[in-house]
């Protein structure tokens, strides 16, 4: 929904899904074996200076990103006092391509 309407699904989707992947994988490459939290991922995330409504989506989708990690156990939770970070456990992220099925 953040362009204008289109045809090819398949292509749409396949694009989104090349998008979050590099996106996923740079999240894990700046996780490294440091715990870092969702606020730590922003600049890595979001390459533009972010107004106030903003920065709680862009902290929702943050993490979010870590929650996907985490599900498919190439991050860890590091819980503590305050805020739970994350570090990468080793791997990278690959999604496969949209198929005929899911289109």
């Amino acid at each position: 929904g953040h362009r204008q309407p289109f045809t090819g699904v398949r292509a749409r989707l396949n694009e989104l899904m090349h998008h979050h992947q590099l996106r996923l994988n740079e999240a894990l490459e700046a996780l490294g074996d440091r715990p870092k939290s969702a606020n730590d991922l922003l600049p890595v995330l979001f390459r533009r200076e972010l107004d106030d409504n903003q920065i709680v989506f862009a902290l929702g989708e943050s993490l979010a990103h870590l929650r996907f990690l985490q599900h498919q156990g190439l991050a860890e939770r590091v819980s503590g006092p305050g805020v739970d970070r994350y570090r990468a456990t080793g791997g990278q992220v690959h999604l496969a391509p949209a198929t005929e099925q899911a289109a």
